[in-house]
């Protein structure tokens, strides 16, 4: 993480990647993964590895709104739903994140009442 910081992209993701080889397990290395997939813009690495991490730490809320967000920015908007609504679903208070998320890339969606944005992700 420290050549991800550094921007040392490139490196950083060799790093990680021997780094999910070694603990295929951790589901915080597949979580750093995804970070530096997509700082490269790789969101179908990106989108990988966050369900890995999903998978192994299903109760991580940050994972399901960053897979949400590269699912939605890839333009499969109702698999970023579910992903958002379990986020939500394990810590409501990622709500904000993603009703600004929803407005922002290009694929998105625009909820004049947030009212009913919450009951369309089930909180």
């Amino acid at each position: 993480m420290c050549l991800r910081q550094t921007g040392q992209l490139q490196m950083a993701r060799i790093e990680v990647e021997r780094a999910t080889a070694i603990e295929a397990g951790d589901s915080r290395t597949w979580f750093a993964l995804g970070l530096v997939c997509e700082d490269l813009h790789d969101r179908p690495g990106a989108i990988r590895a966050y369900r890995r991490s999903v998978e192994l730490q299903p109760d991580f809320p940050e994972t399901h709104v960053n897979l949400g967000l590269n699912l939605q920015h890839s333009g499969d908007l109702e698999s970023a739903m579910d992903s958002y609504r379990q986020a939500i679903r394990l810590r409501p208070d990622t709500f904000s994140r993603i009703a600004q998320a929803l407005t922002s890339a290009k694929k998105g969606q625009l909820w004049l009442n947030l009212g009913r944005l919450r009951r369309s992700l089930g909180t």
